[in-house]
């Protein structure tokens, strides 16, 4: 029955929003925000599955919305992203627009996320406005479904304890991320030893047609190790992180290319920072 079904959900309600556990799903409401904005994530019943989790993402979207995700117009094209938890539950999640262009007042932001257990498939619809101007799920004002992903479990998922090894195999690589006048770089070993590479570059003028960079470079290694989502990692001089993680891949052109990413989020931030394998 859908009651227990909807019972499988482990999650954490974002701070402020509401809970009501409806006969047909989860309802986790917003406040509503200065702008007017109210956002909503909603989970549903469980149901068999045999398909592709990609196709049942895209056809979830389409039911739903009534707009293909895949398309490039009006709104821009969509962010996929496939992965395993550690749990071992695999999922695909689809980012758009819907409603409109970008940057117009009936324009709403869309997430949509599978996952699948065994033969099992869980919904979650998540939605605010548009991602520009949202203070749920925003690009500028802090983005919330970070945070209730790295949260989210299911109670019928049953760990085989091949996950560790499967996720730290994927972890191993290099990975960098370059914003501004910022460089970041993780290279991970499948032994348990990491490197970090920061970069900071400064432009001085000194004339009217003279520019002075300087670059500042800090270097560090030690051990990391994974505990569920969270990748600790702890420096040769003992200095010690902890972030959430995750490993996925990503699409921005509608799924005809992937990429693979590292995304990490100190615990109480509003956003992460995703890193591209070099």
């Amino acid at each position: 029955g859908a009651g227990a079904s909807l019972a499988s959900y482990v999650y954490v309600t974002p701070p402020s929003w509401r809970q009501q556990v409806l006969p047909d799903r989860i309802l986790l409401s917003s406040p509503i925000y200065g702008n007017g904005e109210a956002c909503q994530l909603n989970m549903f019943p469980w149901r068999s599955s045999s398909q592709p989790l990609d196709n049942e993402a895209i056809g979830a979207f389409r039911a739903i919305f009534q707009t293909d995700p895949l398309s490039t117009y009006p709104s821009p094209p969509p962010t996929l992203a496939r992965g395993t938890s550690p749990q071992g539950w695999e999922y695909f999640t689809i980012r758009k627009l819907v409603g409109g262009q970008e940057g117009e007042a009936r324009t709403k932001g869309a997430i949509l996320l599978v996952a699948r257990v065994d033969s099992e498939i869980a919904t979650i619809i998540g939605t605010s406005k548009d991602f520009m101007v949202s203070n749920c799920f925003g690009l500028l004002r802090g983005d919330l479904w970070p945070e209730f992903f790295y949260t989210l479990q299911f109670k019928n998922a049953r760990p085989s304890g091949q996950e560790h090894a499967a996720i730290q195999q994927r972890l191993a690589g290099r990975w960098i991320m370059a914003k501004g006048n910022v460089g970041l770089q993780y290279t991970f070993q499948a032994n348990g030893r990491y490197a970090d590479t920061a970069a900071t570059q400064f432009r001085t003028p000194t004339s009217s047609n003279q520019v002075s960079e300087t670059t500042t470079g800090f270097f560090g290694n030690g051990s990391y190790s994974i505990d569920g989502s969270t990748l600790v990692m702890k420096r040769d001089d003992n200095k010690r992180t902890a972030y959430f993680f995750r490993v996925e891949q990503v699409s921005r052109d509608s799924g005809r290319t992937w990429a693979d990413e590292l995304c990490l989020m100190e615990p109480g931030s509003t956003g992460e920072v995703c890193y591209r394998r070099e």
